[in-house]
């Protein structure tokens, strides 16, 4: 823990210099050479810092050895260690499953432990001492899927939070990492027009309703869970999750579906309440109980949105938009907008049973 400041007496000319940073640095104290530049009006320009320390006694003593002739990497090793990446792990794994009054899945502590372990190469680095390069680097090399990428990059961001909620770092290495991979979740079977029609038969159902607004606006099941839902006059969706280009579009809400989304808000406030995990159980059963034997997931919803933009000839570049897909071209991804009634009137071709 950084240690009270108090004031020290002004070191000699040309010794060097200790500065205080603030008490909420684990090193607070800057070591700096003598002063032995100047810029063009005469002003001096300080070299960058010998290293730092958590009392100024060991600053004082890195000065020391600097003016008997030690290199810099020889001065900087008697600094104390500080906790390894993965004693910051053991704390933020501890807190977040031991100790937190939320009480996650037995799934979600495996994905923590599984991300960790890819992430070997870190275990015994100084936490500190870790840069944003070191961790994209780990992300880059991992062969994995995107889904344990995406493990990997919120583990990071995680133990940052709580490095940063204890002062053991002052700095967030991990606010800039990306995946720079393709998503390869996007395999899955749509449903069939048999299925769609069954669908609306049934639209009575709260399951059915559901169903039916993923097929008609698709977007992936996470997002439904922050989604903003304007209904009447404008009638749209805002939201996304993942990818800069899936998040916060808005696609507007189809004509056929719009009494069941407001439905689904005036019944339960959202359009999907519970858990992923419970949803895809109900549906399950709901699909089973009325003859669709085909086995779904939540993301075919998303497929066959797409399978229906394409069959009622939704424009490329407005189904791209709709999906949340990047472009690839230039003149689309920096200059291609649309706004909200074109977008409806693209959307609209699509027919409803």
């Amino acid at each position: 823990m950084p240690v009270k400041h108090k004031r020290h007496m002004r070191l000699s000319n040309g010794y060097g210099n200790i500065s205080y940073l603030g008490k909420n640095r684990r090193r607070p104290y800057a070591v700096y050479p003598p002063i032995t530049k100047s810029d063009a009006d005469g002003n001096p320009i300080r070299s960058k810092a010998i290293g730092y320390a958590e009392t100024y006694n060991e600053a004082m003593e890195m000065l020391v050895m600097y003016h008997k002739g030690f290199t810099l990497p020889d001065v900087q090793l008697i600094q104390k260690p500080g906790p390894t990446f993965a004693d910051v792990y053991e704390g933020y794994f501890r807190e977040k499953y031991e100790l937190s009054a939320k009480k996650l899945s037995a799934a979600s502590r495996t994905s923590t432990q599984t991300a960790y372990k890819n992430a070997a190469v870190l275990h015994d680095r100084d936490f500190c001492s870790i840069t944003y390069a070191d961790l994209q680097a780990v992300v880059d090399a991992c062969p994995l899927k995107h889904a344990s990428l995406e493990l990997i990059v919120s583990l990071f961001k995680g133990m940052y939070r709580y490095a940063e909620k204890y002062e053991i770092t002052d700095k967030d290495q991990s606010r800039h990492l990306e995946i720079r991979i393709p998503e390869d979740d996007e395999r899955g079977v749509p449903f069939s027009e048999s299925d769609i029609t069954l669908l609306w038969l049934h639209k009575a159902d709260l399951t059915a309703q559901i169903l039916l607004t993923m097929i008609y606006s698709g977007f992936r099941i996470s997002a439904y869970k922050s989604i903003l839902v304007s209904l009447e006059p404008d009638w749209y969706f805002q939201g996304g999750v993942k990818t800069k280009a899936s998040k916060d579009r808005i696609v507007p809400i189809h004509s056929g579906i719009r009494k069941i989304v407001s439905n689904l808000i005036e019944k339960q406030g959202c359009i999907i309440k519970v858990s992923d995990t419970a949803f895809r159980i109900r549906m399950k059963n709901f699909l089973q109980s009325i003859g669709i034997t085909e086995p779904h997931t939540p993301h075919d919803c998303r497929h066959t949105f797409s399978m229906l933009c394409e069959k009622y000839e939704v424009p490329e570049n407005d189904r791209k938009r709709l999906l949340g897909h990047a472009f690839t071209d230039v003149t689309n991804s920096v200059y291609g907008h649309r706004d909200l009634e074109s977008l409806r009137a693209s959307i609209e071709k699509i027919k409803i049973p």
